[in-house]
């Protein structure tokens, strides 16, 4: 069960920060949604290292996911991180000694990493960018369009994801979304999720009880309401291009 010296707790108690930092479409508001239904305040900021998003604006989950402009304050990661109370919050920080050094300083005792397969990751940005605008992905030649969206945008995306692979050895503990959602079978996510616990000292038949009942499925800002399957998408138009950039590389330096 819940320790009541638990940093960020619902009882309030503790002065600790968590960190809930990715790769972008891994997972990061699934593992929030577990946190806030284990009792945990925050939440409420959003971060990277030049801005921020507030999700304390005043308005709908629709509007935070159709209008994210709206809710963005540049700043630097060193002074938006003054709003951070007790508490989790979210983050895609790029690495470098600084940011470490602000985390350190401002507190962060636990800093959980999720990572994603990078394909996977492609296609999942691809399809959230309809969702976000509310608008219909169009079916009919999906791969050749999906293979053009590659060509104009992987590489700007896999380098901002280079830049975050060095967290997977500074991080309290590695999150791979495909075990966190089930896709390596029930007993790795079991395992998975035992981990998560430990981390945060809960019981972990209690953190997996909770995760199934109150977060698998939820619906957040970034949840787009059904997997994505990559073989939709992928081509050789599109492995070609992610070979060029390195992404297999990467995906062996983030053990996914």
């Amino acid at each position: 069960m819940m320790s009541p010296s638990l940093p960020g707790t619902a009882s309030g108690s503790g002065t600790g920060r968590i960190l809930v930092n990715s790769i972008p479409k891994s997972g990061t508001y699934l593992l929030g949604k577990l946190l806030e239904s284990l009792g945990f305040q925050g939440g409420e900021f959003h971060f990277r290292n030049s801005h921020y998003w507030d999700w304390t604006l005043d308005r709908t989950l629709e509007e935070h996911i159709e209008n994210q402009k709206k809710f963005r304050v540049d700043a630097s990661f060193g002074e938006a991180i003054e709003r951070v109370g007790p508490g989790y919050f979210y983050a895609h920080l790029y690495f470098d000694e600084a940011t470490d050094l602000i985390l350190k300083k401002h507190d962060v005792r636990t800093h959980f990493f999720l990572v994603r397969e990078l394909r996977e990751a492609l296609v999942s940005m691809y399809r959230f960018q309809f969702h976000q605008r509310g608008k219909e992905e169009p079916v009919e030649n999906r791969q050749a369009l999906f293979a053009t969206w590659v060509t104009k945008h992987a590489a700007s995306h896999l380098h901002g994801m280079g830049m975050q692979i060095p967290w997977v050895s500074r991080c309290s503990l590695t999150i791979p979304y495909a075990g966190l959602i089930g896709d390596r079978g029930p007993q790795a996510q079991a395992d998975l999720l035992a981990r998560i616990a430990g981390v945060l000292a809960l019981d972990p038949d209690h953190v997996q009880a909770v995760f199934h009942r109150s977060a698998i499925g939820s619906k957040t800002r970034t949840y787009i309401g059904k997997p994505s399957r990559i073989d939709e998408y992928w081509s050789d138009a599109a492995e070609t291009v992610f070979l060029a950039l390195d992404g297999d590389q990467m995906n062996r330096r983030l053990g996914v």
